[in-house]
């Protein structure tokens, strides 16, 4: 079957169009978004095994996301946050309850709108980090209610 021939521009250009005009790409994860601009750009007329592609839809991604962000970076400051606070709780019990807080507000934001929060990873550690912060915290304070009961304090 021969394959089509198009202007890799003005296929680049129909489908940026298109992912740019419909509201309903912009809550995908980027893996099936970029799986998406694939499809159209072989419908278009792209080979699936030129590597041609693969730079068409990283560009047409990028372009994308920048359009839906109004040219800002995904926003990572909640998961950055639940980070610090996790690593500094592991010194300071009480501020791994605000990194706990901070990276489940930040797992939701992130899946309500993944194109406008990012940092799932970063996320998911300073919730790590604050648990075990949380639990190394209830387990010193009993060790020290403890010691300070067996010497009459």
């Amino acid at each position: 079957m021969k394959e089509k021939t198009v202007s890799n521009d003005s296929a680049e250009d129909i489908v940026l169009k298109e992912m740019l005009s419909s509201e309903g790409y912009k809550k995908m994860v980027d893996k099936d978004l970029k799986r998406i601009i694939g499809d159209k750009l072989k419908e278009a007329g792209y080979n699936e095994n030129d590597w041609s592609i693969h730079y068409a839809i990283e560009r047409i991604f990028k372009s994308v996301r920048k359009a839906w962000l109004g040219g800002k970076s995904p926003n990572k400051k909640l998961a950055i946050t639940s980070l610090v606070l996790g690593i500094i709780g592991g010194y300071m019990s009480t501020l791994s309850i605000g990194a706990i807080v901070c990276g489940h507000i930040a797992l939701y934001k992130i899946k309500k709108d993944p194109i406008v929060y990012r940092g799932k990873g970063i996320a998911i550690a300073g919730l790590i980090l604050g648990y075990i912060g949380l639990v190394i915290g209830v387990v010193l304070g009993i060790m020290e209610g403890l010691v300070k009961a067996k010497l009459d304090y």
